[in-house]
């Protein structure tokens, strides 16, 4: 089997999970659960992202800081006002769909050419404000509600479990990392002792 085949082999399970995550959140039933359910709508930003994130990383190789544009958009969809119009506007949670996806697709586009002490400080960075959002779920779920923001379809008690879902999630993805350096440093020693 030649070099390019094998390339294009091993993209092909980052490209169907890329396409089953864009999948899962992006069809009519998700679409309705999320005008209901800010959990599920959060996780679709997670979902969205990351896909972009699989499908840059896999397909792209582009100049150096377009993940700023990446985080921008990250960072503009969580804040109150954004995030009420697109959970409860059609045409803006198109918008935030599609800038979601694209935001990850150029952070991924970056991740092989970018220095070690960038990527743990956008690491430490989305821990940090996905902290603060969570915290804002719980203690303060008014701000993101129909009472505070009267085109937001979610009710203030549907927040604070969003916000505790969240924080498991970032632990499990941490944890993850964290395994994941340990096993390539891991490998990188037992290559270095047996050269």
């Amino acid at each position: 089997m030649s070099h390019a085949s094998r390339v294009r082999g091993s993209r092909k399970p980052h490209l169907a999970l890329g396409a089953v995550l864009v999948a899962s959140f992006i069809n009519p039933f998700t679409e309705r659960v999320e005008f209901v359910s800010p959990l599920v709508f959060m996780f679709s930003h997670y979902a969205l992202f990351a896909a972009g994130l699989i499908l840059g990383y896999t397909l792209l190789g582009l100049r150096k800081w377009v993940w700023v544009a990446g985080v921008v958009v990250a960072v503009f969809w969580h804040l109150p006002g954004p995030f009420a119009l697109s959970a409860g506007l059609p045409s803006f949670r198109a918008v935030e769909e599609v800038t979601m996806l694209l935001g990850g697709l150029l952070m991924g586009s970056n991740i092989k050419t970018m220095k070690q002490v960038t990527k743990l400080t956008l690491t430490v960075l989305w821990v940090v404000g996905d902290t603060a959002l969570s915290v804002l779920f719980i203690g303060e779920p008014t701000l993101y509600s129909h009472s505070k923001i009267a085109y937001s379809p979610y009710r203030p008690s549907a927040f604070p479990i969003t916000g505790v879902a969240m924080v498991l999630w970032m632990n499990a993805v941490l944890i993850y990392l964290v395994y994941a350096y340990v096993r390539r440093v891991s490998t990188t020693m037992v290559k270095a002792q047996g050269a």
